[in-house]
């Protein structure tokens, strides 16, 4: 019923406390699908001494392959209904949380994607509940609203799921189609989502699904990325992974939106105006041959 798909290196004991929290949910119908991303510590131990509870596939990569490219790999050999993307460095909270998927799921065919509260992982602060898409420039919000810790209302019109903790019908994936491995870290996930909900599906946060999530520089495929900083100050490969993402995605209209905007800030900000115009112009004419080689 439930594949879980885990992407990990070099994290043994964040992943044993991942892995843990699994178990402890006591449900039969599931296996984890372990992308171990060549680590070279006790991971793999540790995944071992979990194979006697758990159903457990495991893909060991001779190198660090993106989270684009590990997760398609683990989707290949999934077999459940529902794809389970769970973080290695995050732990479920909540008790009987598979049966309340299968509730929320089952219940509602238009679902393509269905999250829950992430918290960091003191649990004094919100990560993650539902965000919006700031379409001019491909950038993600919290809703004020939404950083209640104690929120209980359900969220329907999410633009966004954190592969942190995301449950995706297998036959969605089927239909959109995998990871988009061009961007290797960085806006893959909102790539797929914003793909999901561009077929007519819905993302739902549903708070009653706790989560807790320990954000670590450990395993990184990249470890350099910053955290929250002004859109013009992010580094090369984030606004690299953004562009495209406009570029693939965006209507014309958009896209102009987006140049005029980018203008604006020209005045102050002259060496990012030239590097994301750079890359627009990069991405545009990359996309169209590759529509005409099709």
């Amino acid at each position: 019923m439930f594949s879980i798909i885990v992407v990990t290196r070099n994290r043994a004991s964040a992943l044993q406390e991942c892995l843990l929290s699994v178990l402890e949910q006591s449900y039969v119908d599931l296996e984890l699908v372990i992308v171990d991303n060549a680590s070279d510590d006790a991971s793999i131990k540790v995944i071992e001494t979990f194979k006697d509870h758990l159903d457990i596939k495991l893909i060991r990569n001779g190198q660090a392959f993106s989270p684009a490219k590990a997760r398609n790999q683990a989707v290949a050999l999934a077999t459940g209904k529902y794809i389970v993307f769970l973080d290695s460095d995050a732990v479920i909270l909540s008790r009987g949380i598979f049966p309340a998927i299968l509730r929320l799921m089952d219940g509602k065919g238009s679902i393509g994607g269905l999250s829950g509260k992430i918290y960091y992982w003191n649990r004094d602060r919100i990560q993650h509940l539902g965000l919006y898409l700031r379409s001019w420039d491909g950038t993600m919000d919290l809703l004020a609203d939404r950083k209640n810790l104690f929120a209980k209302r359900q969220i329907n019109d999410s633009d966004y799921l954190s592969t942190c903790f995301a449950v995706v019908p297998k036959r969605v994936l089927d239909q959109v189609g995998q990871f988009d491995e061009y961007y290797e870290w960085l806006h893959e996930d909102l790539d797929i989502f914003y793909r999901i909900k561009q077929a007519g599906y819905e993302l739902i946060v549903e708070p009653k699904l706790e989560i807790a999530h320990r954000p670590s520089s450990e395993g990184r495929y990249y470890i350099n990325a910053p955290i929250k900083i002004d859109w013009l100050l992010l580094n090369r490969r984030e606004m690299r992974n953004r562009i495209y993402f406009i570029i693939k995605n965006y209507s014309l209209r958009r896209k102009i939106i987006f140049l005029g905007k980018l203008f604006c800030q020209m005045l102050s900000h002259v060496r990012y105006f030239i590097c994301s115009l750079a890359w627009f112009i990069y991405h545009l004419f990359r996309i169209k041959r590759g529509k005409k080689s099709v």
